[in-house]
């Protein structure tokens, strides 16, 4: 469903939002805008989502991000 960010700024900090192009079946193309809701960088990142132009409808989303450990 995600095609692209829309070159948005990179998000540093809660309140931040961030717009993606998005296509399904049902509705064709169309944009959502992210709401950050949580973050601490390069730990998690958490937004809610709505249709471009609307607020959240409480759907929220929550990453959490751990450093990958190589093996020898």
């Amino acid at each position: 469903m995600v095609v692209s960010d829309e070159k948005t700024d990179r998000i540093a900090k809660v309140g931040d939002v961030f717009t993606m192009n998005m296509n399904n079946s049902k509705m064709g193309d169309y944009k959502t805008d992210n709401h950050v809701t949580g973050f601490d960088h390069n730990k998690l990142l958490a937004w809610q989502t709505a249709v471009a132009g609307t607020e959240p409808a409480g759907w929220e989303w929550i990453n959490k991000l751990a450093a990958a450990v190589s093996g020898s």
